[in-house]
């Protein structure tokens, strides 16, 4: 009798993905720039990086904990709110980063942020009309527009060949979905 082969079907919750605002619109991101500071590792942070604050489990959908709205301004990217749950009570903004105001510079965050403008291609597997802000640390560095790009979804926007340290827990990539990201 030969060894039974046995396939395993993963399916993976679609995650809440952060917000961004720009101008007057606001676009869903794929990217999680809190992943440039926190550092879900054991032991001692890398340089530059805390420790996450332990916000409770909410949703399969929600992994991380916590929600995310970000905003370029002044050609800056700006931590505009962040909340989550700890200890079944509702936390923000200066409850997880106390004496800091906000909104707050992301200097911890270098890579690519996509705003996704027009549709989902699935023939070209692509999206349609995407804006690239190339960002260094918190600095929109420059602003391009791609008419069609098939976005890989990773933490910093950056592909992997890009990526020298990918950090602790930016295993949780979040997949695309399919229409623009703007409302």
């Amino acid at each position: 009798m030969s060894p039974a082969l046995v396939a395993i079907l993963v399916l993976s919750t679609f995650q809440i993905p952060g917000t961004l605002r720009y101008g007057e619109h606001t676009f869903t991101i794929l990217e999680v720039p809190m992943l440039g500071l926190w550092d879900y590792g054991d032991g001692t942070p890398a340089p530059g990086k805390v420790k996450p604050p332990s916000f409770d489990f909410v949703s399969t959908a929600n992994w991380k904990g916590y929600e995310a709205t970000w905003l370029i301004k002044d050609s800056k990217l700006m931590l505009y709110e962040i909340m989550g749950k700890k200890d079944g009570k509702k936390v923000r903004n200066e409850d997880i980063f106390p004496g800091k105001s906000f909104p707050l510079l992301a200097d911890w965050y270098t890579g690519r942020i996509h705003l996704r403008v027009g549709g989902y291609n699935q023939r070209q597997e692509a999206y349609e009309a995407v804006i690239v802000c190339h960002i260094e640390k918190g600095h929109v560095k420059k602003m391009t527009f791609e008419p069609i790009l098939a976005i890989e979804p990773t933490w910093n926007g950056l592909s992997p060949s890009e990526n020298e340290d990918e950090p602790e827990g930016a295993n949780h990539r979040l997949q695309p979905s399919g229409g623009s990201g703007r409302s």
